[in-house]
């Protein structure tokens, strides 16, 4: 689709307002734009796509009424975009915003919806930190975009084990984190497939997070005390 102007719409629902619907919706926008299996131990179809169904949405990322909200982009009552977001409290640190999933239309990216999305999860600067695991580089890029700020590997390092146990993410709750030779990763084990993520890192410039590894994702986080930036140059998800 061309890059002509669209009027796009974003609405946030907190948990206990999602509708089986709108997650059906979600489901949809997700197993048809998100990605596909790579190589992997699970006996998945190299090549196969992606898929979540409405209840494993509802299980995986709305798992508290309290913290999870989805964040949606509409183009003229078609889904283009959404944001799953966990919000939670780090005692003695600060509020967290953590973006549990992020998906963009195929159709509609570079128009600057994956860095709304995220700016709506970001919510307000005074939080301490926010962030999101995954394996595409301009999903990090919206990130840092959306909240003028650069990622922080070292916070990140310092950080990460109270970012991971209090907020009670299932798919995170288990997982190691790597920082060793300049890496920002978390093993995941999703294994998607990677082949455009080399390509798209050899043109990005002041990239912190070091290369993507199989079944591994990006650690990606943000933080309020780090210095504001100007905008990134990169492509807008």
């Amino acid at each position: 689709m061309d890059a002509i102007a669209v009027q796009v719409a974003y609405h946030s629902l907190p948990a206990a307002a999602v509708t089986d619907h709108a997650l059906i919706r979600s489901s949809e926008l997700f197993s048809n734009h998100y990605g596909v299996w790579g190589r992997n131990p699970f006996a998945l179809e190299q090549g196969k796509r992606v898929r979540l169904s409405a209840k494993q949405l509802r299980k995986q990322f709305l798992f508290d009424a309290e913290r999870c909200s989805i964040i949606q982009a509409e183009v003229a009552n078609q889904l283009v975009g959404h944001a799953f977001v966990c919000h939670y409290h780090i005692p003695d640190t600060g509020q967290v915003s953590w973006i549990t999933q992020l998906v963009v239309h195929s159709e509609y990216r570079g128009r600057g919806i994956g860095k709304r999305l995220c700016r709506m999860a970001w919510a307000v600067d005074r939080y301490y930190a926010c962030g999101l695991v995954t394996s595409h580089p301009h999903a990090v890029r919206a990130l840092e975009a959306a909240t003028e700020r650069a990622c922080d590997r070292s916070l990140a390092i310092s950080s990460a084990q109270a970012l991971i146990s209090h907020s009670g993410i299932p798919y995170v709750s288990q997982a190691l984190v790597h920082f060793e030779g300049g890496k920002c990763l978390i093993d995941t084990q999703f294994f998607v497939d990677h082949s455009e993520v080399e390509a798209v890192l050899s043109g990005i410039t002041h990239w912190r997070l070091g290369p993507l590894e199989e079944g591994k994702e990006f650690f990606a986080f943000t933080f309020a005390q780090s210095p504001k930036t100007s905008p990134v140059a990169s492509q807008r998800k």
